[in-house]
């Protein structure tokens, strides 16, 4: 029993061996493909995906308060329009805090608005 986890050791070392040899023989690693995925990621974030939500919210937001306003005084779309109110808010509250806390830790650390450093005499192909 202990011999065929021990193959299955030595066979997974082997492949993992197979894969990583040529990334540790490789001494300059090809940045320019990450930081073309980090900008694409970060571009799409910002540009797309922050918007849409920020416009989510808000258009709940706006729904929430015509009902609430429209509405009879003690009717259900009437508390149905203050909860989508509250729901707006806290996305609002949860958007701008997870917004400003990614630009906070970018910043702390040095990672927005910065390139990786050139590496002179190794080629970047």
């Amino acid at each position: 029993m202990q011999t065929s986890s021990t193959i299955r050791f030595l066979g997974k070392t082997a492949i993992l061996a197979g894969v990583a040899a040529p990334l540790a023989a490789s001494a300059a690693p090809n940045v320019t493909g990450l930081l073309m995925y980090r900008d694409l990621v970060l571009g799409t974030i910002n540009s797309i995906i922050v918007p849409i939500l920020i416009s989510i919210a808000f258009i709940t937001f706006i729904i929430g308060v015509y009902r609430y306003f429209v509405s009879e005084e003690g009717s259900a779309k009437r508390s149905e329009g203050s909860q989508f109110v509250l729901y707006a808010v806290i996305g609002f509250a949860v958007i701008f805090s997870v917004w400003g806390l990614v630009n906070v830790v970018g910043y702390t650390f040095g990672l927005m608005g910065q390139t990786a450093p050139s590496m002179q005499g190794v080629p970047i192909n």
